[in-house]
């Protein structure tokens, strides 16, 4: 049985550092991106359960990326 993937999308190093480390402790396959654009990009490539979005990026809103992420993931929860 394959982890659980979850997306972090945060432009802050030490809040990905902080998420990304306490969710694989807990057991979790975690793929960061820091920009809303590179998130995109990983999702394309990744089958993500969970997406935690940041919702103030440097180069777009969490929320437009909230809504790109439900277009092509309908599945993908996010936060």
């Amino acid at each position: 049985m394959s982890k659980s993937q979850i997306l972090i999308i945060d432009d802050d190093q030490n809040m990905r550092t902080t998420m990304s480390d306490i969710l694989e402790l807990k057991g979790y396959q975690v793929i960061i991106a820091r920009s809303g654009e590179q998130g995109l990009a990983e999702l394309a490539q990744h089958e993500v359960e969970v997406a935690v979005i940041d919702l103030r990026l440097d180069d777009m809103n969490g929320l437009e990326v909230l809504k790109a992420i439900k277009k092509d993931s309908p599945e993908t929860e996010c936060i």
